[in-house]
């Protein structure tokens, strides 16, 4: 079921959610689809800020894990998790990672197949918006984002 959903959401994960809306006293945890414990920046970004942030989310693990329920789940070994990731991780956050200790020839492996993925992604990004051009598509609108999609899938580049 996991592997239908990411078709459709290749950013979603899964786990244990003990916190819901609604929640009475008594209701147990439940299996659900979640976001990726994950930080977003653009690879132009300086390393070092990068590095920085990490470093601080991850040294002060200990001083958050108990504030929010799921905030137990932004441990370490989740800054470097790749079974939900689908994105090249960030040279500022490899570094603290091989800092740590963390760092595999997995993770080796796993990011050149994500940074060459990125790189296939960018050039069939440009083929869209020329055919969409070509075609005088809205971008963004209903029609274009059904080419994307498509696109994606049939290039295997959506998960």
């Amino acid at each position: 079921a996991w592997k239908r959903l990411w078709k459709f959401a290749p950013w979603a994960g899964h786990g244990v959610t003990e916190q819901y809306a609604a929640k009475e006293k008594g209701h147990p945890p439940y299996t659900s689809m979640k976001y990726a414990n994950f930080f977003w920046t653009y690879d132009f970004v300086d390393a070092d800020p990068v590095y920085q942030y990490a470093k601080g989310i991850w040294e002060s693990y200990d001083g958050y894990k108990d504030k929010y329920p799921d905030a137990k789940n932004w441990h370490h070994r989740a800054a470097a998790d790749t079974s939900t990731c689908y994105w090249p991780f960030h040279p500022g956050l490899i570094k603290l990672l091989k800092e740590k200790g963390v760092w595999t020839s997995e993770h080796d492996q796993f990011q050149e197949r994500e940074l060459k993925r990125e790189a296939d992604r960018m050039k069939l990004w440009q083929k869209a918006m020329a055919d969409a051009k070509a075609q005088k598509m809205e971008i963004g609108g209903k029609a274009y984002q059904k080419m994307w999609l498509n696109l994606l899938i049939e290039n295997g580049l959506w998960r």
